[in-house]
């Protein structure tokens, strides 16, 4: 929570937003409902496997439940104007490739990473504190990892750094399968594994999830990204289904319980290696997302707010900004209330959809109207300094600019 609000707080104060050109509509609540039960009937389906059988009729009920949801999700999806599954983006070749690696390689990593803390509680019966404590180092040596990666990868083909970073992974569970015991080690089994297994991800993942949003058309970044993490939450559930079903029985030795799981999250992580080296090439952005005072995309309207402060402008100096004939022409009333506002750069006036209960004079600057009808963009030197005065009216800012 504390690092959320500090992120949130200077994300306000330092990103610009920004939004596609058009109209926004509502996401496909309906849509997302149904995948949601098409995973739960999928995850029970794997949970139970082990405990009902995997020919018995729950288990069987579960998976076709889930498959004949996924085909009606799908067709939803084809039809809906905001579909939760976005087939425009899956048909670009670079995100529907990323995609694929996105899901495997989440497959193994929550199912490897659920199987270590019950390793660590189950078998070396640390205690929950000692076993987050344990999972402390990684973090940091993957986060330190994605850094080097990002710098290294941008502009290039990612898949020779994707291949290293998937055998690196992959040698994580490995080593836990071959070195681990009953007895506990952490210096000489646990922690080599880790540090091996955090250099893989931060290779491999952030690099990944880049490739997948980097090439997204102009407008659809967030799309792009929410779609890419969904896909990562669905190898979660997947994998941490697995998880479970492999260590919940079949076998009397814990240990071969374990081996089990760690030997599939290693065949995940080869596979995603397997599937980047014969993917094509993979590119990663070479450069970062433009910053505030650049051009934007040309179909993509930035929307910061304006800013806050503003102080009175008496009618003294309304000549000085509007002229001596601009003042005749209009109603006296209308002056009551201006102010002076200073705007900086990619901050709005207003917007579409706006309340149009305010008029504007620009003194000097530059002004720049974005829309999506051909025709409506307009830039000039005018000005970053209006005043305003507040008064009701039912008109559409938007589309009266």
């Amino acid at each position: 929570m504390p690092v959320g609000l500090i992120v949130w707080r200077l994300t306000s104060r330092r990103l610009v937003e920004s939004r596609a050109v058009g109209q926004r509509m509502a996401p496909d609540l309906t849509g997302s409902v149904l995948l949601a039960l098409v995973i739960a009937a999928l995850v029970v389906g794997i949970v139970q496997s082990d405990q009902w059988g995997l020919a018995s009729t729950g288990v069987i009920a579960a998976l076709v439940a889930s498959i004949a949801g996924a085909v009606a999700f799908v067709r939803r999806s084809r039809r809906h104007p905001t579909p939760v599954l976005d087939f425009a983006l899956l048909r670009r070749r670079t995100f529907a490739v990323t995609s694929v690696l996105t899901i495997v390689g989440s497959i193994g990593f929550y199912c490897a990473g659920l199987a270590n803390l019950l390793y660590l509680m189950q078998v070396w019966r640390d205690s929950p504190l000692e076993a987050g404590l344990a999972f402390t180092p990684a973090p940091f040596v993957a986060a330190a990892a994605a850094v080097a990666a990002g710098r290294w990868v941008a502009g290039r083909d990612a898949r020779p750094l994707l291949l290293i970073g998937s055998l690196l992974w992959a040698a994580a569970p490995l080593w836990l399968a071959l070195r681990g015991t009953a007895d506990r080690s952490f210096l000489d089994v646990y922690l080599p594994s880790a540090v091996i297994g955090a250099l893989g991800i931060g290779l491999t993942f952030p690099v990944v999830s880049d490739a997948a949003v980097a090439n997204a058309p102009g407008g659809r970044f967030a799309a792009a990204t929410a779609l890419n993490t969904g896909i990562r939450e669905l190898g979660a559930a997947i994998g941490i289904a697995i998880c479970v079903a492999l260590v919940a029985g079949g076998v009397n030795d814990p240990m071969a319980r374990f081996d089990r799981v760690w030997i599939f999250a290693t065949s995940c992580f080869v596979l995603l290696g397997l599937g980047a080296v014969f993917s094509g090439r993979i590119e990663a952005p070479s450069s970062p997302p433009a910053q505030s005072g650049t051009a934007p995309p040309p179909d993509v309207i930035p929307i910061r707010p304006p800013s806050r402060s503003a102080r009175p402008l008496s009618k003294s100096q309304l000549p000085d900004v509007l002229g001596v004939q601009a003042l005749e022409l209009l109603p006296p009333e209308i002056l009551d209330g201006a102010e002076l506002r200073l705007l900086h750069a990619d901050e709005w006036l207003f917007r579409q959809g706006d309340v149009g209960d305010a008029l504007y004079v620009v003194e000097r600057g530059r002004l720049e109207i974005v829309g999506e009808e051909p025709g409506l963009e307009a830039g000039g030197r005018a000005g970053a300094r209006g005043w305003r005065r507040r008064r009701r009216a039912g008109a559409d800012l938007g589309r009266q600019a």
